[in-house]
């Protein structure tokens, strides 16, 4: 930049604002820059340094070419895409810890960028009649709008944080759950029976701009996918500049933040969960749908799941609901709890109880063969002095897993009695 005359591009150029580094040259390179640069300019070249982790292999060790463990970024950037590898090392970018990294790591991060088109291909396929710009509500009309409302606005704002702070996991895990779970999974599924409704404007006009804000939330960390998908939405939007590297962070706004919205959606998202559980327990065919009963304790609870047991219904694929308080147990029926609320789903005509007896009992033996094998491995005194740590907490892990597996199974076959 012409240094020393003071030359336009010096001056526009120093100094700086970050400095991005790894922390081993922090005094091999980043402390000769700030005093070389209070030395001949009188100023600091920069206000932060960001120190990032070392990328490592999936064992901790360094990346070397002796070892074999290197992985080559524009060969991981052919093969899942540029956002895809970019957001699989941001999720992993906890301030103060280096990156294990392994190609594994990228697909969960090539499936996210995936799922962003899904939705956003869903959106729009629906958009159909539908002219715009749509402002985004302020009003919600039912429980799930003013739940996706506030869950949207509390991730821009931990997203906003992460930003500031430097803590870009915090930002891109934040984003990654709001927009595959609560968006996608619960949101758009609640809201796609009100497509052909006198509501469907109102929805889609959510739907398209917290998935245009969310993009822009994300645009830091995948720009490609996001900038390409904004200008299939843009149309339906009120938003200005041709382009999200033009545009604002999205903004935090705590009047679309609702306490209650959160703690109704949480008793609705836990008992259907807990009902999704039992399914899967007793391997009940996806398609088919089942009886349950919920037993509620007291007035408040019995409100609230009888208000939306519309959600329920349609989220754990119930055909008859019954909700009351203190309801009697039906004979042979699979149990959960969610807070207070008792959970029954009566398994006659759904499953072989025989079949099933003895598929639970092979899995009991099976767990309790695991929990005796790692038991056994731990007990070893030079196991715990020689292994490898990381081999240590994987059969501790094991042996937790093994240990809740057998006790589901007794749960389980206890219902069947």
């Amino acid at each position: 930049f012409g240094w020393p005359e003071e030359t336009e591009e010096l001056n526009y150029f120093y100094p700086t604002t970050s400095m991005v580094t790894g922390y081993e040259i922090l005094y091999l390179w980043v402390a000769r820059m700030v005093m070389m640069g209070l030395e001949f300019k009188g100023k600091l070249p920069f206000k932060d340094v960001f120190l990032n982790g070392i990328v490592r292999d999936k064992r901790g060790k360094k990346m070397s070419k002796s070892l074999g463990n290197v992985i080559d970024p524009l060969d991981m950037t052919a093969k899942y895409g540029t956002d895809a590898v970019r957001f699989s090392l941001l999720m992993q970018a906890v301030p103060g810890k280096d990156i294990p990294y392994a190609e594994e790591s990228i697909t969960g991060a090539r499936n996210f960028c995936n799922k962003i088109y899904n939705a956003s291909r869903f959106i729009l396929m629906n958009m159909e009649g539908i002219k715009g710009p749509l402002a985004m509500p302020t009003e919600a009309k039912e429980l799930a709008d003013q739940w996706i409302l506030d869950r949207y606005v509390t991730a821009i704002k931990t997203a906003r944080e992460g930003i500031e702070k430097y803590n870009l996991a915090l930002t891109a895990n934040t984003l990654y759950h709001f927009l595959w779970g609560d968006f996608c999974d619960w949101y758009i599924e609640l809201a796609k029976q009100r497509f052909q409704t006198e509501e469907k404007e109102y929805v889609m006009a959510l739907c398209a701009n917290i998935l245009y804000g969310t993009l822009k939330a994300l645009h830091p960390l995948i720009p490609f996918i996001t900038e390409e998908i904004a200008a299939s939405l843009r149309p339906y939007v009120a938003e200005e500049g041709e382009f999200l590297l033009q545009q604002a962070y999205p903004v935090f706004d705590p009047a679309l933040q609702s306490a209650e919205a959160m703690k109704k959606m949480e008793t609705v998202q836990g008992v259907t969960k807990e009902i999704r559980t039992i399914r899967a327990q007793f391997n009940v065919p996806p398609g088919l749908k089942i009886n349950a009963v919920l037993s509620a304790q007291n007035e408040e609870e019995l409100a609230i799941v009888k208000a939306h047991a519309p959600y329920i219904k349609l989220m754990a694929k119930i055909e008859q609901l019954t909700i009351g308080i203190q309801e009697p147990k039906p004979k042979q029926t699979a149990t959960a709890t969610f807070g207070k609320i008792a959970i029954y789903v009566p398994l006659t005509g759904l499953i072989d109880f025989d079949k099933e007896k003895k598929r639970l009992e092979k899995d009991m033996a099976a767990a309790q063969a695991n929990i005796a094998s790692r038991k056994a491995r731990l007990a070893q005194e030079n196991f715990i002095k020689n292994a490898p740590q990381e081999q240590i907490d994987k059969t501790k892990a094991e042996l937790a897993a093994a240990e809740t597996l057998l006790a589901q199974a007794q749960a389980a076959l206890a219902d069947l009695a």
